[in-house]
Formats: structure tokens, C-alpha cells, sequence
């Protein structure tokens, strides 16, 4: 799961709010740390939180399409999304400070395996009323498959490939 941030320095009110209404998520194509190009690479079923800069925790989504020009033009880059939790929470996020939390500087940060309790704990709950149990259930949908036509299917075999032996010496 990935912060996405649709900051004030870069984005009018009213562009915000026609981005939501389309369901876009939008970021600049070149950045220098390389943020952008992890929002190009990131596959369709991506999860990630829309914040609004630390002014307001917006929703969490999951990518429905591959990076394209953004009608912003000059380098910005759009996806389609389908929204999975609203926030219930207004105002801005008071805890720590880290690449992945509102209140830093970034605009595409991952939220990493270490950190996930603490994102359950301090942005999960309290501004989606939700945990990571429940958004796994909400991204994996049954029937939402022709929702990702640009996703490959992976069919398992009926019978094990190999057979695994656990020793321990």
C-alpha cells in the first residue's frame, strides 16, 4: 500500500475535486527523487491512501489502469482507481513523521512491511474505520476480476509441483 498525496502546491481545490468525481489519481511523471516513475511502474491492483498535503486523509484506493498523460499535460501522469474505503476522520494526521504519513513532504512513498501496524494503528482505524484484514478482503473482491482486464491470471496447477521438505539440522 503506497501514500499518494494531491498536495495544494501543485493542485487547485477545484482540480481535486474533478479529479475525484472522475476517480484519477494524478502525479508528475519526473521527480527527482523518482517518485514518479514508482507511480508509472506500480501494477494495476496497486493499494494505495489519497491525502490532500496533511489537510485531509481523502480515501483508500486501488489502481484500475496503467499510467497514461494526464490531461494536465506537461509531464503529469493519471490513473483510474475504484475507491474501496471513504475517510470518516476530517482534519489533518497528528503522529509521527515518515515518507509514508500525511504530514511528510512526499507524494508517492510505499508504506513498508515494518511500518504496517503502525499505519493500521494511527491511520487505518481512525480515519477509515478499517484494518488490514478487511482492506485485503475489500481488494481481493470476488467478482471485481473484470474490473483489472489488464491484470494476468495465474492458473495453478491441481497437483503440487514439487514436494517440500522443511529440515532442520
Amino acid at each position: 500500500i503506497w501514500k499518494l498525496s494531491h498536495g495544494g502546491k501543485d493542485f487547485l481545490q477545484q482540480e481535486r475535486e474533478g479529479f475525484l468525481k472522475k476517480e484519477l489519481c494524478t502525479m508528475h511523471g519526473e521527480t527527482g527523487i523518482g517518485q514518479g516513475e514508482d507511480f508509472r511502474k506500480s501494477e494495476v491492483g496497486t493499494l494505495f491512501y489519497l491525502c490532500h498535503g496533511n489537510e485531509k486523509v481523502v480515501l483508500i484506493g486501488q489502481f484500475t489502469s496503467k499510467a497514461e498523460p494526464c490531461e494536465k499535460g506537461d509531464g503529469w501522469l493519471q490513473r483510474q482507481y475504484r475507491v474501496l474505503k471513504e475517510g470518516v476522520k476530517e482534519g489533518g494526521y497528528q503522529g509521527s513523521k515518515k515518507g509514508w504519513t500525511p504530514n511528510y513532504n512526499s507524494t508517492f512513498k510505499p508504506i513498508g512491511t515494518q511500518d504496517l501496524p503502525e499505519f493500521e494503528a494511527n491511520l487505518l482505524k481512525p480515519f477509515f474505520g478499517t484494518d488490514l484484514a478487511e482492506l485485503a478482503a475489500l481488494s481481493g473482491e470476488p467478482g471485481k476480476e473484470q474490473a483489472f482486464p489488464d491484470m494476468e491470471t495465474k492458473v495453478l496447477p491441481d497437483k503440487p509441483v514439487a514436494t517440500c521438505i522443511n529440515r532442520i539440522y
